[in-house]
């Protein structure tokens, strides 16, 4: 062997990382050459290249996933998962998914369960917005949301109306004042319709009759 050259080291043959076909060591290939070596050709280099990329580029699920905490104590029973990133009004997470936005309890629902039918609405047990645990949402309809806020008390009723002409105590005086509702209507500055319902039970529900 001439002085100038070096002797060769490592396998004579390697593995593709791509494709995991033998690669047996070229005689024209340097020791720093065949150390490179990792596919057996070009197209084997190209997939390992888009696996790589792929690795460095995190899907939109994994985004999803990184903005999430799981971490135990959150909502009512303590197993909400909260979403951490941008928030819409009333608490509810904002995620960026292609070229647009998705809910983010919506985008949690359809990678654990599927499609959301067209004009469904995905509504929450635990009631807590930024809730993201699959196994706290539900499918439904706008009126299932509706139903379920009014039996829950979820909605603004009584005093915490905006609409309220009348307090709580008010309402009890009102349920329980023997006159004609006509002159009640006058003494509280409001309509004989509404002293109607207060009396029937179809205004201010939640305040016990009888």
């Amino acid at each position: 062997m001439p002085a100038h050259r070096k002797p060769k080291i490592g396998p004579l043959v390697k593995v593709c990382e791509a494709c995991g076909s033998s690669i047996p060591r070229p005689s024209w290939a340097t020791n720093a050459q065949w150390g490179r070596r990792r596919t057996c050709g070009h197209s084997c280099s190209q997939v390992l290249g888009t696996i790589a990329r792929k690795a460095m580029s995190p899907t939109d699920e994994d985004r999803f996933w990184a903005k999430v905490d799981k971490t135990p104590g959150f909502g009512r029973n303590g197993d909400c998962w909260e979403w951490q990133g941008g928030q819409l009004r009333h608490g509810y997470g904002r995620f960026s998914v292609g070229q647009g936005e998705e809910k983010a309890h919506r985008y949690s629902y359809a990678l654990a369960k599927g499609s959301i039918p067209d004009g469904m609405i995905i509504c929450h047990h635990c009631d807590n917005p930024p809730c993201v645990n699959p196994s706290h949402l539900f499918l439904g309809e706008h009126q299932d949301n509706s139903d379920d806020k009014l039996q829950k008390m979820r909605h603004r009723y009584g005093d915490n109306s905006a609409n309220s002409k009348l307090t709580e105590d008010q309402v009890r005086a009102i349920i329980a004042d023997p006159r004609m509702q006509i002159e009640i209507a006058a003494a509280y500055g409001i309509t004989q319709g509404n002293v109607g319902h207060i009396k029937r039970g179809t205004a201010w529900r939640h305040i016990p009759r009888g």
